[in-house]
């Protein structure tokens, strides 16, 4: 994938793909780079098997080994390990059917915003409850009060109105990440990358694309972290805050479209 992307023109991060008995060639690499690194199978199932933060030769060390481990087991897919330069940003998921933008969705740590009346630990409770409520995010349990207080939060005083109390560690569904609709706000520049990401895979009609951008309301800096065929459609039907997006429907029309072509 990385190599269909590139030679498209689409901007991805610095990085190299690697057979996993290539280990030694990877560390090598990823000394090379002298950054924080993700190191990822090239092809993941939810997640499995991706580390973020790399820094040292001992987090690289279990990092590949997480990686070999979480290969996908599809069919067909691509065995390697990626080791490629972290990057900064907001992490969102887009979802492309033929030329068109159906659904756009921004991954980010579980929070809340003050109100000025209720306390920290009352914004905490209710912001616990609405996530293991959540169809699709309560399959991850996290435990929002214990966070809140390592980052020591004063949860019994009245939170401040309109503050984003930030009650997660990562966008990542098992450590309390929660997900949020912005189709109607992504920028144009933004919609066109992830056009031109799906349409860069020979064959492609249908995808999921991971954009890494400075805000969502322009492409500068942004960077393409993978399309995927196999995405689940459930994140943009389910999203924590905001409008569910219909993806199901518009895979229907089009596959309705072609079979008429």
């Amino acid at each position: 994938m990385r190599g269909l992307l590139d030679r498209a023109g689409i901007p991805i991060p610095e990085g190299r793909s690697f057979a996993p008995e290539e280990r030694d060639a990877g560390a090598a690499w990823f000394s090379e780079l002298g950054a924080l690194t993700v190191v990822k199978p090239a092809f993941s199932q939810a997640g499995a098997g991706i580390s973020r933060n790399v820094g040292d030769a001992a987090a690289f060390d279990a990092a590949w080994k997480a990686a070999v481990a979480h290969r996908g087991e599809v069919v067909g897919a691509d065995p390697a390990v990626v080791v490629e330069r972290q990057h900064s940003g907001v992490d969102l998921r887009v979802f492309v059917v033929g030329e068109e933008l159906v659904a756009a969705t921004a991954r980010v740590p579980l929070y809340r915003l003050g109100d000025g009346r209720r306390t920290v630990r009352e914004l905490v409770s209710e912001a616990a409850q609405h996530r293991d409520a959540h169809p699709r995010l309560g399959e991850h349990p996290h435990d929002a009060l214990a966070h809140a207080q390592q980052t020591g939060l004063s949860l019994d005083e009245v939170s401040e109105h309109n503050r984003p109390y930030l009650l997660g560690q990562d966008v990542a569904a098992p450590a309390g990440g929660v997900t949020v609709d912005v189709t109607g706000v992504l920028g144009n520049a933004l919609q066109t990358l992830a056009v031109d990401a799906v349409w860069a895979v020979p064959g492609c009609k249908a995808a999921s694309v991971d954009i890494l951008a400075q805000g969502i309301d322009d492409a500068d800096d942004a960077v393409v972290l993978d399309v995927d065929t196999r995405a689940g459609i459930s994140v943009h039907h389910f999203p924590w805050v905001g409008r569910r997006r219909h993806v199901a429907e518009a895979i229907i029309r089009q596959m309705v479209s072609v079979s008429r072509a």
